[in-house]
């Protein structure tokens, strides 16, 4: 199963639109939609040799990188200035089997009589037979009546932004210094509400051994 169509006829449209149209007659509620107005569509989708993907997402996505280091040489060329910019793109994962139609329960009953009586025994745990599977063969038909969950087909890959600028110099005695900002701005993110911009900034001593 590789989504949901939202737009085509349900196969009970017919029975549920006159269901629906019977009972607001016999009792009409100005809060409720007239008959005329109610829709019954949607249905699940299978994979076929038009539509075999799970995500229809972009094959190519642009995510360029690219840094400079640079040395003034009026700071006496010991003084290095780095920076750097990137787009980092995140991939979309499959979160467990969506196989509805192809995995189908069977529910044991005890007993029909307030357990009276047995109606499931251990010799024969399934007196009524097992449910089979109806695999794709109902198309949109597929568990009407029940829940039914599928994956979005049309997602996006989540992506940050990525930025970083360092400065480091050489003073007298073999010392020298560094500094560095490391900032992370999440545009498309996995979660409903993403974070904001991460600055992240350091700044170091250390001497060079003789």
């Amino acid at each position: 199963m590789n989504g949901f169509d939202l737009t085509a006829s349900s196969p009970i449209a017919s029975a549920a639109i006159a269901a629906y149209a019977a009972a607001y007659a016999k009792t009409p509620n100005p809060d409720l939609l007239p008959p005329s107005q109610f829709k019954v569509p949607g249905g699940l989708l299978y994979a076929n040799s038009s539509n075999r993907d799970i995500y229809h997402t972009q094959s190519h996505i642009f995510s360029p990188r690219f840094g400079f280091a640079w040395t003034p040489s009026k700071l006496g060329n010991k003084t290095v200035i780095r920076g750097g910019f990137g787009v980092f793109m995140f991939p979309i994962g499959v979160a467990g089997i969506n196989q509805t139609g192809f995995s189908q329960q069977t529910s044991l009953v005890a007993s029909l009589d307030s357990f009276l009586t047995p109606h499931s025994t251990l010799g024969n745990p399934f007196p009524d037979g097992i449910q089979q599977p109806t695999g794709s063969s109902l198309g949109l038909a597929t568990n009407l009546g029940k829940d039914v969950t599928f994956f979005n087909p049309n997602v996006s890959n989540p992506y940050s932004l990525r930025w970083d600028s360092a400065c480091s110099a050489s003073c007298r005695e073999a010392r020298c210094w560094k500094w560095r900002t490391l900032a992370t701005t999440p545009c498309i993110w996995a979660s409903a509400q993403p974070p904001g911009t991460r600055v992240t900034s350091s700044l170091t001593m250390c001497r060079a051994s003789t």
